[in-house]
């Protein structure tokens, strides 16, 4: 269906409606586009609901696309349609942390309230004056400028958003082989091993029991005892002669 709308229609914005378990306040996630003529345009739509409504933070919303949310609504829509303004819209059910509201759960009439803020900021989100839009827009360059550092950097970022690997990860798994293969030449495997130490494999734990024979010292006979037969022969080596 939206394949459909998008083939003749221009995508102005894609927004989901969701309820949020744990997170405090009304807020919204949006997908962050980090260079090019699109940059912080993500951020301006929040910013005019910010303006409507007093249940909305801009504070609590965020922009960061995490490999565990490519599969959410706006973020399919954001890479398919290629829309910076794909947006959750959240609504806590554990109420507010700020405002006249704070520790409270929103209630019908609030979400009425927020429900009713979204066409006045959607009406001025395309005004063909652009005047609050384009305030707005100097307001976040002037709080996020770009960055002037190697481009590197950005598309780094970028890629690992689109989901493909850095060249961080790609640098880090060399360093991994060159220090196996450094563990493997200064640690040969059994059997490969020479001198003692390849000996001492193979005698196993019964070669350390035992002591080493000194060559050096003669075997010691066995004591003889005299007694009455012939030849000085111990008892034990000559018969009675009774």
């Amino acid at each position: 269906m939206m394949r459909g709308i998008v083939a003749s229609e221009q995508l102005l914005l894609f927004c989901d409606l969701h309820g949020h378990s744990r997170k405090r306040n009304i807020f919204a996630y949006g997908c962050e586009t980090l260079k090019g003529p699109s940059r912080l345009r993500e951020r301006v739509f929040p910013r005019l609901l910010a303006d409507t409504c007093h249940h909305f933070s801009y504070s609590s919303c965020s922009f960061k696309v995490l490999r565990s949310k490519e599969t959410t609504g706006r973020v399919v829509a954001w890479r398919q349609f290629s829309t910076p303004n794909s947006f959750t819209l959240e609504a806590s059910f554990c109420g507010a942390d700020f405002g006249p509201g704070a520790g409270l759960h929103y209630n019908i009439c609030n979400l009425k309230e927020m429900g009713a803020a979204f066409v006045p900021a959607l009406l001025e989100f395309i005004d063909p004056a652009q005047k609050r839009v384009s305030a707005i827009m100097a307001e976040l360059e002037a709080a996020h400028p770009a960055a002037d550092e190697a481009d590197e950097d950005v598309e780094g970022d970028q890629s690992a958003k689109d989901g493909s690997t850095p060249d961080a990860f790609g640098d880090a798994s060399e360093k991994l082989r060159r220090a196996v293969r450094g563990r493997a030449s200064t640690n040969p495997p059994k059997g490969k091993a020479s001198g003692f130490s390849a000996a001492a494999g193979g005698t196993g734990a019964s070669a350390r029991r035992k002591p080493a024979v000194d060559p050096t010292k003669k075997k010691k006979k066995p004591a003889t005892t005299v007694g009455s037969g012939s030849g000085g022969l111990s008892p034990r080596n000559t018969r009675s002669p009774h």
